[in-house]
């Protein structure tokens, strides 16, 4: 995922990934889910309607959960 910090367009590149179904999630401080989408290719994600902060985001397949940590700033 790029950029990180970031203030508009949060960029997930799924890598090894793509072409695989993938469930992306963004929580928020809290562990508030505020973004859920699924999608098997490169995701654009307007960050922008939500408050600046830390947030965490998770990339889910049927076998493989991948975490990080994002700033909203």
């Amino acid at each position: 995922m790029y950029p990180n910090p970031v203030s508009f367009i949060l960029t997930v590149d799924l890598g090894d990934f793509n072409g695989v179904n993938t469930t992306i999630k963004l929580y928020d401080s809290s562990s508030k889910l505020v973004f859920e989408k699924q999608s098997s290719s490169t995701l654009k994600i307007d960050v922008s309607v939500f408050a600046k902060g830390l947030y965490t985001l998770e990339l889910s397949t049927s076998d493989k959960v991948l975490r990080s940590q994002v700033v909203l700033e």
